[in-house]
C-alpha cells in the first residue's frame, strides 16, 4: 500500500486537480477510491466549489465576447470556456460591446491600431516572455530560456567562459549537459566535469543513453510553448512539441550564463500547411524529402518553418520528432509544429498541464504560405552520390545495397521497428546484406525488446548496435552502397569511406534487406 500523503499535500493537490481521479493520476496512478480513503483519514472534505465562478466567467464573457479570447485569459481551450459559459446560462452575446471586442478600421492600414496582435507561433513564444506581452517584428529582445542543453563544442565553451571570467552559471537547474566521452579526449572530459561541478550543474547525460533529443523527451524536459537553447543543430528538433529550439554559439552561451538572459530576434516565418491522408508505409523521411524536393533552399534559408495541417495531425509524436530532426539538415533558423490535440494530450499525461491548441494566427506576417497535398505520396529515396537527388523508391528498384542502417539519430523508434519486424517476420535477410539495428535510446531499446520486435529482427539476421550512434563507425567499414533510415549523409559522413549513401524509410530498409537491392515496401504490406 502506498504511503498516505500529508494533509498539506492533499490540500495542495485538491486545489490544483480538484477530483479524486485526477489527484490519483498526479500521484502516479493511485485509484480514486484510495484517494477518497486518504481524504477521510486526513479529514479533507471533497471539493464542492466549481473551478471557475459564475462571476468570473460572466466578466470575461462580457469583456471579450469571444470564447477563444476569453479562454486565452484563463489558459484553457475555447471549447472548455464554452462549456463553463453554458453551465452558467450565458448563451447570448453581450449587448454592450467593450473595446476589446471591436475591430473597426479607425486608423490608417499602414499604422495598425492597438488591437490583439496577429503573431506567428515563434513570436507568440517570445511575446509570452515579455513584461508587457507586446511583440514588435524586427526588434531584439532579452529573454530567459526554459531549458539549456550543452552537448558539443566543450573546448570553445570553456575558453569563452574563462575569457569573460564567469563566476557562476545563473539558474543552473535549467542546464542539462552531455559530457564528452573519456576517450579519446580524457583531459577535456575532466575539465568539463570540473566546470559543471564548480557551477553546481547536476543534470548530466551521457551519449550512451541515446540521441540527445530522444532522451530529453523521455525525461519530460521538453515542454510546449517554451524556449530551448542548445549548442547543436539537433536542438531545433524540439519544435515537434511546439517548443522553439534555438542554436547558440559559445560566446552567446557565455553571456547567457553570466546574465541569465539571451539576446535574440525572431527571424521571418514560412508557413507550411500539409493536407491529405498518409498510408501506413509512409514515414517522416518521405514527408521531409517530398517537401525538400518542392521547396527551394532560398525559400527556407534563415527562416523559421511553421508546419500545420490535417496531414501533420495524423503523424505520431515520434514521427514528428523524426521530421523535425531531418529539417535540422536544412539551412533553417527554427522549426515549429502546431500544438494540436495530440500534443495537448501528451502534455496532460506527461506534465499534468493543460495547454491551449495553438498555431500561428491566420493574418500573421508570414514571409510566405505554402500548401501541399500528401494524398498521393509514395516511398521516397534520397541519394547523395554523385549529387543530392530525390526520387521514388519505385524508380530505383534493383539498385544493389549491401549495408543497411535501421534506426540511429532521427529514426530507431518503436513504430519503425514494428513495421520492419512485420516485414521480416519469419524471413531471412539476403546473405550479402549487413543489417544494423540502432535504437534511438535505451528506453526505446527496452520497449522494442518487450514487444518482441528486437527478437524478430535478430532472427532475421539483424545486428543490434548500441543506442544512438555510439560505435557505429567501426561497423561501417565497407565501400559498398549504404541504405539508412537516418539522415547520415549530411551530419555523419565521417562514418563512411566514400560510399554511395541512400536514405529511405524503415519499411523500405526492411524490404531491401530481404532482396539485397532497393525494394518497394508496398510489395510486402
Amino acid at each position: 500500500m502506498k504511503r498516505i500523503p500529508p494533509k498539506k499535500e492533499l490540500l495542495r493537490l485538491q486545489s490544483q486537480f480538484r477530483t479524486d481521479k485526477k489527484i490519483g493520476e498526479a500521484l502516479g496512478g493511485v485509484p480514486a477510491r484510495l484517494v477518497a480513503y486518504w481524504r477521510k483519514k486526513k479529514k479533507v472534505t471533497e471539493v464542492s466549489l466549481p473551478k471557475f465562478s459564475q462571476r468570473q466567467i460572466r466578466n470575461l464573457w462580457e469583456e471579450w465576447g469571444s470564447d477563444k479570447l476569453a479562454a486565452a485569459q484563463l489558459g484553457t481551450t475555447p471549447a472548455a470556456f464554452y462549456k463553463w459559459r453554458r453551465r452558467y446560462g450565458l448563451s447570448e452575446r453581450p449587448r454592450v460591446l467593450k473595446s476589446s471586442q471591436l475591430s473597426l478600421a479607425l486608423f490608417d492600414e499602414s499604422k495598425p491600431a492597438h488591437l490583439p496582435a496577429q503573431l506567428t507561433l515563434a513570436e507568440k513564444i517570445i511575446s509570452s516572455r515579455l513584461q508587457d506581452k507586446t511583440f514588435l517584428p524586427g526588434q531584439t529582445y532579452q529573454v530567459e530560456p526554459d531549458l539549456i542543453v550543452l552537448s558539443s563544442d566543450w573546448g570553445k565553451l570553456l575558453a569563452e567562459c574563462k575569457q569573460v571570467s564567469l563566476s557562476r552559471i545563473r539558474k543552473g537547474d535549467r542546464v542539462w549537459a552531455v559530457v564528452p566521452a573519456v576517450w579519446p579526449e580524457p583531459e577535456l572530459g575532466q575539465e568539463t566535469r570540473a566546470f559543471l561541478k564548480s557551477n553546481k550543474v547536476k543534470n548530466v547525460l551521457c551519449r550512451e543513453q541515446g540521441g540527445v533529443l530522444q532522451v530529453l523527451w523521455e525525461k519530460n524536459l521538453i515542454s510546449t510553448l517554451t524556449l530551448v537553447i542548445g549548442t547543436e543543430r539537433g536542438i531545433l528538433g524540439t519544435g515537434f512539441l511546439g517548443a522553439w529550439g534555438r542554436q547558440v554559439d559559445c560566446a552567446g552561451l557565455a553571456q547567457l550564463f553570466e546574465t541569465g538572459k539571451l539576446t535574440l530576434s525572431v527571424p521571418p516565418t514560412l508557413q507550411i500547411v500539409l493536407k491529405g491522408e498518409l498510408s501506413e508505409y509512409l514515414f517522416a523521411s518521405d514527408v521531409y524529402y517530398f517537401l525538400r524536393k518542392r521547396i527551394k533552399a532560398e525559400q527556407i534559408r534563415d527562416r523559421v518553418l511553421q508546419i500545420s495541417g490535417p496531414a501533420l495531425s495524423r503523424l505520431s509524436l515520434a514521427q514528428r520528432q523524426a521530421l523535425s530532426l531531418l529539417w535540422t539538415q536544412a539551412p533553417v533558423a527554427g522549426l515549429l509544429l502546431s500544438v494540436d490535440q495530440t500534443v495537448r494530450k501528451h502534455s496532460l499525461a506527461r506534465h499534468k498541464k493543460s495547454v491551449p491548441l495553438t498555431d500561428g494566427d491566420p493574418k500573421a506576417d508570414y514571409i510566405e504560405r505554402l500548401e501541399f497535398d500528401l494524398s498521393h505520396l509514395e516511398p521516397l529515396l534520397s541519394c547523395s552520390a554523385p549529387v543530392d537527388r530525390i526520387s521514388a523508391v519505385s524508380e530505383n528498384k534493383r539498385k544493389p545495397v549491401r549495408q543497411i542502417v535501421l534506426g540511429a539519430a532521427s529514426a530507431g523508434r518503436l513504430e519503425e521497428f514494428q513495421i520492419a519486424a512485420r516485414i521480416l517476420n519469419r524471413k531471412k535477410i539476403h546473405p550479402e546484406v549487413q543489417l544494423l539495428v540502432v535504437p534511438s535510446s535505451r528506453k526505446m531499446f527496452l520497449s522494442a525488446l518487450k514487444k518482441g520486435y528486437i527478437k524478430t529482427l535478430l532472427e532475421a539476421g539483424g545486428i543490434i548496435c548500441d543506442p544512438g550512434l555510439e560505435g557505429l563507425g567501426q561497423k561501417l567499414s565497407l565501400t559498398d552502397p549504404v541504405l539508412t533510415t537516418c539522415g547520415l549523409n549530411s551530419n555523419h559522413n565521417t562514418f563512411f569511406n566514400q560510399q554511395e549513401i541512400m536514405v529511405g524509410n524503415a519499411a523500405t530498409a526492411a524490404a531491401s534487406a530481404l532482396k539485397g537491392k532497393i525494394t518497394d515496401p508496398r510489395d510486402y504490406l
